[in-house]
């Protein structure tokens, strides 16, 4: 009962990579879907989610798993929390994330020294459909690393549509030795990706 379609426009002369995509119910009857990106990196690169605000969560996330647990106090040494940044280096003990941050926007480190930006809207007064109401999640596994962002719960009446739109960056950026530089990573998103 519905269709999804993707609009991409790729920059003329950079890494920018808009992408829409659009719900369109085709049925007869109302329907609620949100947006789940997907988008796998090589394994091996340092997550970087921004925090804001009073988290929900003690620790800034919740990791799912072991079955349907949802451990909303987990404690990982591959996950620290560094001025109010969500760094994640290395595998953790389990590998799907759950963090409610509303920055709009997550980096991805990769080793051959690329920053992988993603943006896209937030809306702290809108409800969001998956069971912990996140609006980023990572799954980081021994083969790939998924960065996902979620955008609100849809309400679609029959024929009506709903659209959600991501911005990518690719970015020059050494991958560190040790801890990566936050406020250098910041600045670069700061600079490039408006």
């Amino acid at each position: 009962g519905v269709q999804l379609l993707r609009d991409f426009e790729l920059d003329e002369t950079g890494s920018h990579l808009r992408g829409t995509q659009t719900i369109r119910n085709v049925s007869g009857e109302a329907k609620e879907y949100c947006h789940w990106s997907r988008t796998l990196a090589r394994t091996g690169g340092i997550c970087v989610v921004p925090l804001t605000g009073r988290s929900r969560f003690p620790n800034g996330y919740i990791m799912y798993g072991p079955g349907p647990v949802m451990n909303y106090r987990p404690v990982d040494p591959n996950i620290r929390v560094v001025d109010n940044y969500l760094v994640v280096k290395g595998l953790p003990e389990r590998p799907k994330l759950g963090i409610d941050s509303f920055a709009g926007w997550l980096a991805y480190l990769m080793p051959d020294d690329l920053l992988f930006v993603k943006r896209f809207p937030v809306y702290p007064d809108r409800e969001y459909g998956e069971m912990a109401a996140i609006t980023v999640s990572i799954y980081y596994h021994p083969e790939m690393c998924e960065l996902e962002p979620i955008g609100p719960m849809e309400h679609i009446e029959p024929g009506g549509s709903a659209s959600f739109t991501e911005e990518w960056w690719l970015l020059d950026m050494p991958y560190p030795s040790g801890d990566v530089d936050l406020a250098q990573l910041q600045l670069a998103v700061d600079t490039h990706t408006r």
